[in-house]
């Protein structure tokens, strides 16, 4: 048998408590939505060039192309039907990419 539960209780019981049995009012979540936004504006996140840090701007300049492995075994099963073809198909195509990244 189920407790009884009050007549106006109309939030799920983990934001009970949280909200010591009422919602949050509009004021509420107006303000903290302008708390929110003057906070984004002072940071700088407002802006539409955002700095990244120098390792991810240099990355592109610094770093090799990377298919994970896996993702040829799920999406080319006829590269990876066996080891020795796997392997052969492996060399090949990394080698190929070499030669197009320069």
């Amino acid at each position: 048998r189920e407790a009884p539960q009050p007549a106006d209780s109309n939030i799920s019981p983990p934001l009970a408590g949280r909200f010591l049995g009422r919602l949050p009012s509009r004021a509420m979540i107006v303000g903290l939505l302008r708390t929110a936004a003057a906070a984004a504006t002072r940071s700088g996140a407002g802006r539409a060039t955002a700095a990244l840090p120098q390792s991810v701007v240099a990355a592109k300049a610094t770093s090799l192309p990377f298919i994970p492995t896996d993702w040829i075994f799920r999406f080319f099963p006829y590269i990876s039907r066996d080891r020795v073809r796997f392997l052969l198909r492996f060399n090949q195509i990394s080698f190929l990419m070499g030669l197009g990244y320069f």
